[in-house]
């Protein structure tokens, strides 16, 4: 058990599910690369400082790099991606979600696009083929977007084309903040929010109405980009570690649920006294100064798990969710881990109520990793 549990400092980001866990090929390294020649028939995962993809690839992307391009003309699924920057040419047959600074888009996507970060380009030359969402600082649409353009942003320039309508919140405080030049062409109604209303070229070709929302002043709020930002990531950290917890210990999640089922209190009870006894055991063995190795072993072991933990919680949360409320449909485990996570992610937020319901299904997943190790594995 502890062999695989090695391997969980692998990975720790990125987006949404794949239905089929097994089916995947995963690169790391400081420079992952896919040549024109290759074709991957399943899912990939590749984490590295640059990721360069020119291949075939026929199944969804999951993938995080400081620098990642894709120039394919063979993407056969849905791209998820997080990092500074992710350029896309050619095509893909699928639709993209990318979390990070810059977005720069030279080619086609047949489907939707979601972008969280500073920057997103789309190129004179590039059509997305459904909706566009993006939540960031500065937007610059010159190609064409067929469905609805939507978000929040400071700034967004539109000199290309949009199939429906926009849907905005602009917080740039000047009257440029919307800028739909002589050649923009809009065919559906442009709905903007904003602290006033703002300059709109009489070229532009807007098919619908203008509609001007104002908002009267600037409410200070605990949820904004950074909070959504840090909660994108937190969800796809969480995420992929739950992942590789299905492919190493396809039982352990299972035994999650049936032991909280069986043993709520007493999973409770022993799972804060191993939170809170394991680094005082830990510092008491650090006096003996000859204990010190061993120290630092079970104190690295807390850290796994302190992180392991949370994903166990949110697995009880989604095991839960669907027993209760989907109970007719059939749901992979991965599909089960990520509504648990988006669940627990949202409840993380909410005030004392939440913060307890989290601490409470945080303690059973740490009564059940002491289980497991008082049990020496998953038999």
């Amino acid at each position: 058990m502890f062999k695989k549990v090695g391997f969980l400092a692998i990975f720790l980001s990125l987006f949404l599910l794949p239905m089929s866990l097994l089916a995947m090929e995963l690169h790391r390294g400081d420079v992952v690369f896919v040549a024109a020649d290759q074709k991957i028939d399943k899912n990939y995962y590749a984490a590295g400082q640059s990721v360069e993809i020119y291949g075939e690839i026929n199944g969804d992307l999951f993938l995080v790099g400081q620098n990642i391009i894709i120039d394919s003309e063979n993407i056969n699924g849905d791209i998820f991606a997080a990092g500074s920057s992710l350029t896309i040419k050619g095509q893909i047959n699928g639709s993209v979600r990318f979390a990070g600074e810059r977005l720069n888009i030279d080619g086609q996507v047949s489907k939707n696009v979601f972008f969280a970060g500073q920057i997103a380009m789309i190129g004179s030359e590039s059509v997305v083929g459904g909706h566009m969402t993006a939540w960031g600082q500065q937007v610059s649409l010159r190609g064409q977007v067929t469905g609805d353009l939507e978000g929040g942003m400071d700034i967004l320039t539109v000199s290309g084309q949009v199939g429906q309508d926009i849907d905005l919140y602009l917080s740039g405080d000047n009257v440029d903040a919307l800028q739909l030049t002589d050649e923009a062409i809009v065919d559906g109604s442009v709905r903007y929010h904003a602290w006033q209303e703002l300059n709109i070229s009489e070229q532009a070709q807007i098919g619908g109405e203008v509609v001007f929302n104002k908002m009267t002043k600037h409410v200070k709020s605990d949820f904004g980009i950074p909070v959504l930002w840090s909660m994108v990531l937190k969800f796809f950290g969480m995420l992929v570690v739950g992942m590789l917890l299905i492919y190493l210990l396809p039982k352990l999640l299972p035994y999650v649920t049936s032991r909280v089922k069986k043993h709520p209190a007493r999973t409770l009870f022993i799972g804060l006294a191993t939170l809170i006894l394991t680094p005082i055991i830990s510092i008491l063995l650090m006096i003996t100064i000859i204990g010190l190795p061993l120290a630092f072993i079970i104190l690295g072991a807390w850290v796994i798990a302190l992180y392991v933990a949370k994903v166990l919680a949110a697995w009880l949360v989604g095991s839960w969710l669907k027993n209760k409320f989907l109970a007719n449909y059939k749901w992979s485990k991965v599909s089960v881990l990520a509504l648990g996570i988006l669940v627990y992610v949202l409840i993380c937020k909410i005030p004392i109520v939440g913060w307890i319901a989290v601490f409470i299904l945080y303690l059973w997943a740490w009564g059940v990793i002491t289980s497991i190790i008082h049990r020496k594995g998953l038999k």
